[in-house]
C-alpha cells in the first residue's frame, strides 16, 4: 500500500530519481531532471482528494545568467541547490511542467526522492517566489513598455544585469511616483526611480559591489538613449537608480514599488514598435 498522510516522502522541491524520470516519460539524458512543485499540503493529501503531483523538469547547467536568477524572470529560472551531496545548478522553464499520478504502476509514490541534489530553505523560497510569480507580477502602462523597448533600454539593462545580475535579488520601478499619468510624445518623459535590491545572505560585499556597479551602467544607459544632449530628457527621465541591500528595504517600499521581471510585462503580449517620432 502507498505512504498516506504525513508518511509521503515527497515534498515540494524533491527532485525525482533517474528511474522516475523514466516512468514518465521525461528525455533521458545526463543534463535532465525534475522538481516537484505541487504545495505539500496536496502532495499528502489522499489520492482520492488530489490524485496527481505537478511537476517541472529542467536540466542541469554551468554558469547562471543573472537575467534568470532570484525569479527575475517569471518564464525562466536558473537556480542553485546546495543542500544535498552534490552542488547543482539548474535551468527551469516554466512552460515544461507536468502532472503524474501518485498511485498506480506508474505512479510517484513508488519513488523515493533525491538525496543527493536537494534545496535549502532560502532556494526553495525562490523557487515558491518563482512559481507565484507567473500568476502574479506588476504589469506597467503599455506606452511607458513601449519606449522602454524602443529606445533601445531594455535590451541594454538585459545586458548589462546578464553580468551582474547574480546578486541582484529583485529590480523595483517607481514611475510618476505611483500615479497614472499620461505621456505624449517623446518631451513629456515618463520619470522613473530604480530600486536595485542584493542579496546579504553569502557575500555582501561583493553584492553591494555589483549592485553599485549595476547601478552606474543603468544610470549610463539611460543617459545614451534619453538624455541626448545631456541635459534635457525624453521619453523616460531617470530620476534616480538606487541601491539597497536586502536587509534593509522596509514593508512599505516593499508594498508601494513594483518589481520589474526581465520578462516582457506590459499589458499587451507583442504591441507593434512605432518609430519613436511618432510616440
Amino acid at each position: 500500500m502507498a505512504p498516506t498522510g504525513r508518511s509521503v516522502p515527497w515534498r515540494q522541491g524533491h527532485f525525482l530519481p533517474e528511474e522516475a524520470l523514466r516512468t514518465f516519460g521525461v528525455t533521458e539524458s545526463a543534463d535532465k531532471l525534475a522538481i516537484v512543485i505541487s504545495h505539500d499540503c496536496d502532495i499528502v493529501q489522499t489520492p482520492s482528494v488530489e490524485p496527481n503531483v505537478e511537476i517541472v523538469v529542467g536540466r542541469a547547467i554551468e554558469t547562471p545568467d543573472g537575467n534568470f536568477t532570484y525569479s527575475k524572470n517569471p518564464r525562466k529560472l536558473h537556480l542553485e541547490c546546495t543542500a544535498g551531496t552534490q552542488r547543482f545548478l539548474v535551468e527551469l522553464v516554466a512552460t515544461d511542467k507536468m502532472v503524474v499520478p501518485k498511485e498506480g504502476d506508474t505512479g510517484l509514490l513508488k519513488h523515493a526522492p533525491r538525496q543527493d541534489v536537494r534545496l535549502s530553505g532560502g532556494e526553495l523560497v525562490i523557487l515558491q517566489q518563482w512559481l507565484a510569480a507567473r500568476y502574479r507580477r506588476s504589469a506597467f502602462p503599455d506606452e511607458f513598455d513601449h519606449r522602454l523597448t524602443a529606445t533601445g533600454v531594455r535590451d541594454q539593462l538585459l545586458r548589462i544585469l546578464k553580468q551582474h545580475g547574480a546578486h541582484i535579488l529583485a529590480i523595483y520601478f517607481d514611475v510618476d511616483d505611483g500615479e497614472d499619468v499620461a505621456h505624449i510624445g517623446p518631451d513629456n518623459p515618463y520619470k522613473l526611480t530604480i530600486s536595485l535590491l542584493y542579496s546579504t545572505e553569502a557575500a555582501p560585499d561583493e553584492a553591494e559591489h555589483a549592485a553599485m556597479e549595476l547601478s552606474k551602467s543603468v544610470r549610463s544607459v539611460f543617459k545614451k538613449k534619453c538624455c541626448l544632449d545631456g541635459i534635457h530628457w525624453k521619453w523616460i527621465e531617470l530620476a534616480d537608480c538606487e541601491v539597497l541591500a536586502d536587509t534593509a528595504m522596509t514593508v512599505a517600499q516593499a508594498s508601494f514599488l513594483k518589481k520589474w521581471q526581465t520578462d516582457y510585462i506590459s499589458f499587451r503580449s507583442d504591441p507593434p514598435q512605432d518609430m519613436l517620432g511618432e510616440v
